[in-house]
């Protein structure tokens, strides 16, 4: 509550700053540079804007290989680095490396591989569709299917709270594969651009 608030904010009145490895200061004064320059305005919760910003300084790319464009960091680096931005804001945890953009580095199609690059310049971003009405975010019981056609697949379903969609550049799309079974559930996933005629919001 408010009194107990007031209380914390008294014994701590500024949260203490974390100490990190050479790397990790090294985009702790990133993160600190871009925050005070966004400060007051709206856009300082847009993940869009400070992939942006901090592109030239590789943060979007952080945990991404070498040959895309990224720094490939390891976890034990990255981990600070996503705490903290998230000092700053929640949001902010979608700026910090790849994000929904990483289940495409198991691909081997090169459109995909250009999306990573975006991704790694701060010049694109993945949303994610897995939730559905009922089985939220329950990938052996959704409803959403793919089935083979000629020429591609078919894709029907329903999805709700696709993270990240306003500001992305593509979607990742989750579906039941065929001979998917609750017990042995199998997925396809589709990356499409955002703005397609495969898909009504």
């Amino acid at each position: 509550d408010t009194k107990c608030a007031e209380t914390l904010k008294k014994i701590n009145p500024t949260p203490l700053r974390p100490q990190g490895s050479p790397v990790q200061e090294s985009y702790f004064k990133v993160i600190d540079a871009v925050a005070a320059q966004l400060k007051g305005k709206k856009t300082f919760i847009s993940p869009k804007v400070w992939r942006e910003k901090t592109a030239k300084s590789g943060l979007p790319g952080l945990d991404l290989p070498l040959d895309v464009g990224g720094k490939n960091l390891p976890p034990s680096e990255m981990v600070k680095i996503f705490e903290y931005a998230g000092r700053y804001s929640l949001n902010l945890r979608d700026v910090v490396g790849a994000a929904h953009a990483r289940p495409l580095l198991k691909s081997k199609e090169p459109e995909h591989r250009q999306i990573i690059e975006k991704v790694a310049r701060g010049e694109g971003y993945l949303a994610i569709a897995i939730t559905e009405p009922e089985v939220g975010s329950d990938v052996s019981a959704m409803t959403s299917v793919s089935t083979k056609v000629p020429g591609g697949y078919l894709i029907n379903g329903e999805k709700l709270y696709n993270a990240r969609f306003e500001t992305a550049t593509d979607l990742l799309i989750f579906t039941q594969a065929p001979g998917s079974t609750e017990k042995d559930p199998k997925l396809n996933v589709f990356v499409l651009p955002k703005i397609s005629s495969a898909f009504n919001i």
